[in-house]
């Protein structure tokens, strides 16, 4: 009979064991995943129209580090926007947090000699740029043309611009970010442009920038380059304080006709060769891990029908991948 202590022993053995497993697993999905390519340019030219209507050309290079057919770009046409309220009770001021939704439209999309396609899915307008029986390697470049509407300005007293220059959807890290941006009239130019960068909560980034930012303001024309770049996940933001009605003549945007949801977007449902071999190795070590601390064969199910009268069996799972 084995003992408590051997039970317990063997116990902290597996638990050890599958610590360990873990992290190893996990290094692989990460490597694998950030394997696939890094932007090394990501250039934005943008027009901002009297109308709150953007223009905007984004010049993307990519470095491909496995073969792959091109990019996905995700434009959001929904946008969920929180803002804090304050009410003085008398006692201590009470905050609430509101949370409203705004709708954008993106349209006059031009992709300048190569294939694509779009797709409008539940929160974004998914560009699908490349050529399915053609993989790339190395260094690529795409542009992107678009019109952005987002509507009139609701603030009450103010209006705003308040936009990502890089969106905080990337799955890789984002290198040698410049920006052009073309204003329709005069604005104050003291104190009133902020830039923000990191993981967003919910709209734009999180955190203000201190460092790194360079730009200047010529006449209406603000350009600028962001040395450091964004890890995976993280967003650019820039944010003015304008005048009240500084946009005039502003449309509402309509919101798209959904094509297919989320789950069944362009982005693939395929695994790749490292994650199956990982997946492989990890049930066979699993496995092996139970005979050892269990002593008993993990064949004994297979052969015998199962333990106890029991009938031997096994399951299997999926998953995705880039395009």
């Amino acid at each position: 009979m084995i003992s408590r202590v051997h039970k317990l022993r063997r116990a902290v053995i597996l638990k050890k064991f599958l610590i360990i497993l873990a992290v190893f697993i996990f290094g692989i999905f990460s490597h694998a995943e950030a394997a696939d390519y890094n932007i090394t340019k990501y250039h934005v030219y943008m027009t901002v129209n009297e109308n709150n209507t953007f223009n905007i050309l984004e010049r993307i290079t990519v470095d491909f580090l496995a073969p792959q057919h091109g990019i996905i770009r995700k434009i959001p046409w929904r946008n969920a926007i929180i803002k804090d309220s304050y009410y003085d009770n008398g006692y201590s001021p009470e905050r609430t947090r509101i949370t409203r939704y705004r709708t954008a439209e993106v349209k006059d999309i031009i992709i300048d000699n190569e294939k694509s396609s779009v797709q409008n899915l539940k929160n974004d307008i998914a560009i699908k740029i490349g050529d399915p029986e053609v993989t790339l390697t190395g260094l690529k470049s795409y542009d992107i043309e678009y019109l952005y509407n987002i509507g009139p300005d609701n603030n009450i007293g103010f209006d705003e611009f308040y936009f990502n220059i890089v969106g905080p959807n990337w799955d890789t890290r984002v290198d040698n970010i410049a920006f052009q941006i073309k204003m329709p009239k005069a604005f104050e130019k003291a104190d009133s442009i902020r830039f923000y960068q990191g993981k967003p909560k919910v709209y734009g980034a999180s955190r203000a920038i201190h460092y790194g930012m360079s730009y200047k303001v010529e006449g209406n024309t603000i350009t600028g380059y962001y040395k450091p770049g964004l890890a995976p996940g993280e967003a650019l933001t820039i944010q003015i304080r304008l005048p009240n009605n500084y946009f005039i003549g502003a449309t509402n945007p309509v919101a798209p006709k959904i094509t297919t949801n989320d789950s069944a977007s362009t982005d693939g449902v395929k695994l790749r060769p490292i994650e199956w071999l990982a997946i492989i190795v990890t049930i066979i070590l699993v496995f092996f891990v139970h005979s050892l601390v269990s002593g008993n064969s993990i064949f004994d199910g297979f052969f015998s029908g199962g333990r106890d009268g029991s009938s031997g069996g096994g399951s299997g799972g999926g998953g995705g991948s880039s395009w």
